[in-house]
């Protein structure tokens, strides 16, 4: 799930939907195979956004319900809280930000290894290659309203 901004049109269209959408219509929707659009809605369920508990279904979280509610910029600075939840973002953000550069995939693959988020070489490669682009898209929020 690289493009993060996948993950908040999922948001929402499923709100748009009643809070709840087949698994087979966010494929549709996003324009995936199945198995490739399913990361999208584990990416939201990893932020507490999404409730894949049934079968088929993708629903929105409590949570997910009240951030859709919020006001533009406290929405995007919801989300970026719920990363920061997870060490991985949290240490690497604070390493990108005082660098100015984000750090080289090799690095990111070592904090992960470091903090066990993922051990599968082909996963953890992948998995890396999202939290660059993550840590990208929070970069590229703009600092005001």
């Amino acid at each position: 799930a690289d493009r993060f901004e996948i993950v908040l049109a999922l948001l929402e269209r499923v709100k748009a939907e009643g809070g709840d959408m087949l698994a087979s219509d966010v494929a549709e929707f996003i324009g995936y195979v199945p198995r490739q659009a399913a990361y999208y809605p584990s990416a939201g369920q990893y932020l507490g956004l999404f409730d894949r508990s049934e079968r088929g279904h993708v629903k929105l979280t409590p949570l997910a319900e009240a951030i859709l509610d919020f006001r533009y910029r406290d929405r995007q600075l919801a989300y970026v809280a719920l990363m920061f939840k997870h060490e991985i973002f949290h240490r690497l953000f604070g390493i990108a930000f005082r660098s100015g550069t984000m750090p080289e995939k090799s690095d990111v693959i070592e904090v992960m290894l470091e903090l066990n988020v993922c051990n599968n070489g082909a996963t953890v490669v992948r998995r890396a290659t999202t939290v660059i682009s993550w840590l990208n898209w929070i970069m590229a929020l703009p600092e005001d309203d």
